[in-house]
């Protein structure tokens, strides 16, 4: 499970991640997006066409059909997806379970992962249409498995 100490090594970003005055997901998600955004997050630079799930190169942009723009707002409805289930708690894990009550339908149990759900919560935290989202899980799925976590799937 990840702690706080897996925050993002970006100053402005820990500051948001470990800042506990919040009063819900979504003003946390809206905070972190905004300085993600700031931070200039999009394309990575890297040569490889494969990135960290924090990232998007050129390449997957193409394939996944992902807007630079877009990367801030779906990456952190990932992780807010991933604190949902339980498996991880670094970034919203203090919401748990009122997220779990705002969002029941998209929660089945502790650790219980969905490709559907995960799209589903997706869409409805960061307003983004559901294929964009789709997308967005497509290439965290193609990561993991390019890193040996195909299992999870």
């Amino acid at each position: 499970m990840e702690t706080a100490d897996d925050a993002p090594p970006h100053p402005a970003l820990r500051s948001v991640v470990e800042w506990m005055g919040f009063t819900s997901a979504d003003a946390k998600y809206q905070a972190l997006v905004s300085v993600s955004e700031q931070e200039g997050w999009g394309l990575s630079e890297k040569i490889s066409h494969y990135t960290s799930t924090s990232e998007l190169s050129a390449a997957e942009s193409e394939i996944f059909e992902i807007e630079a723009s877009e990367v801030a707002a779906l990456f952190w409805a990932y992780e807010r997806y991933e604190n949902l289930i339980g498996s991880m708690t670094a970034y919203f894990g203090e919401f748990a379970d009122q997220e779990r009550t705002d969002h029941a339908k998209f929660y089945r149990g502790d650790c219980q992962w969905s490709f559907d759900l995960a799209v589903g919560f997706m869409a409805s935290v960061c307003g983004l249409p559901g294929p964009k989202c789709l997308s967005w899980v497509a290439k965290i799925v193609a990561s993991q498995v390019r890193g040996g976590l195909y299992d999870r799937y």
